[in-house]
């Protein structure tokens, strides 16, 4: 409990100046629409969209679809790795994330939306993205806000395999006896987490710092300059808005748990002691 009211009052710590800020500068233009990916056009509404409707369509979506996609990846695991390996549920200790744990699911969630935020940008008008003057670093943000919420369905699955414990190893096919190959064991979830982790990382820190450059030596003395911080520490808005989502995840976790893994214990998974057993 002390843990989620830590992590709930930094939520709302880095929030709000941000949601102020917002508001503020809205309200000479009477809450004018921000943005056109938000189908309402109302300023007040975007920023309820980015701050309070976002978690809460995050919640649904880990209610609603994590069992679901979770099951799907595993057996999209199974046509990626072309049906070669077995498969077991490890038994473990059902121990909670610690702080540390769940800030680093929100910091990656946070990276994770900025990347794919870079390549909204590259693509959408920015006029669509952003209605008023389009502001480089501004239109990061938005549409970083705007995906956030949706990248829950990718995540929350993955998230879930892991904490089941459904792990892949040993080719099914003997090896031969002057084959020298070791048993290959791996987390199921471990070759999505690889993948996302490997581009959120790279394209976040290759396009901030080219943002950075772009907006100083093109735009020195305008007023984007006052707003590089915020382009900047953008992911971390973005954990801001997602703790509380992955605070609902684990809480539900023993459910998702056992409905998962009820159903791949249907499909012939057999639950394992010791990695040696798969």
């Amino acid at each position: 409990m002390k843990r989620n009211i830590k992590l709930i009052l930094i939520s709302l710590l880095i929030q709000t100046p941000v949601i102020l800020i917002m508001v503020i500068t809205n309200v000479g233009d009477d809450y004018a629409d921000i943005t056109r990916l938000v189908p309402v056009e109302s300023g007040l509404f975007d920023i309820f969209y980015f701050f309070v409707l976002s978690p809460l369509l995050m919640i649904v979506f880990i209610q609603c679809f994590s069992v679901i996609l979770a099951y799907g990846f595993f057996k999209l695991h199974s046509i990626i790795k072309i049906k070669r390996y077995n498969y077991a549920i490890l038994k473990k200790n059902e121990k909670k994330l610690n702080f540390k744990g769940i800030f680093f699911r929100a910091l990656i969630l946070g990276f994770f939306a900025l990347s794919i935020g870079i390549v909204m940008i590259q693509f959408i008008d920015e006029n669509f993205i952003i209605i008023k003057t389009p502001i480089l670093l501004g239109l990061l943000l938005i549409s970083t806000f705007f995906i956030l919420p949706f990248l829950m369905l990718i995540l929350s699955p993955i998230w879930l395999l892991k904490d089941i414990g459904i792990m892949c190893g040993r080719i099914k096919k003997r090896l031969k006896e002057d084959q020298r190959q070791l048993p290959d064991i791996e987390g199921v979830y471990r070759i999505y987490n690889s993948y996302i982790m490997g581009y959120s990382g790279i394209t976040s820190i290759v396009s901030i710092i080219l943002i950075i450059y772009l907006t100083m030596i093109s735009r020195m003395g305008s007023t984007e300059m006052v707003f590089l911080p915020f382009g900047t520490i953008a992911p971390f808005y973005s954990v801001a808005i997602s703790i509380l989502p992955i605070l609902f995840y684990e809480w539900r976790l023993p459910k998702f748990r056992e409905k998962l893994i009820n159903k791949l214990l249907a499909k012939g998974i057999k639950t394992i002691d010791d990695l040696n057993e798969i």
